[in-house]
């Protein structure tokens, strides 16, 4: 059970680094893209940093319990959201 912990706090730390290097590049360049040209790719790379933070405070909740179901949540909550965003940010090219 403590292996398990380890690797879900690894990942909420993994989940949040990329939630705040979403948050910082919204005034910068975005991998080819131009968030402050681009209206859409701002809101959505705001709107998933976001989430993806709620995620992780989710998850260190959800760490309390010791419940291995409850932490798969946190696992495809951070899944789910980081694949919309892959697949709305492929549409924007």
């Amino acid at each position: 059970m403590l292996i398990l912990t380890i690797i879900m706090v690894f990942f909420m730390l993994l989940v949040l680094t990329l939630a705040v290097y979403l948050l910082k590049h919204l005034d910068r360049p975005f991998m080819s893209f131009s968030p402050q040209e681009n209206p859409t790719l701002r809101s959505s790379m705001q709107i998933t940093a976001y989430l993806l933070i709620a995620t992780c405070v989710l998850g260190v909740i959800l760490l309390f319990f010791q419940q291995p179901k409850l932490q798969l949540i946190t696992l495809l909550l951070a899944s789910f959201i980081t694949a919309f965003f892959a697949l709305r940010i492929s549409q924007l090219s």
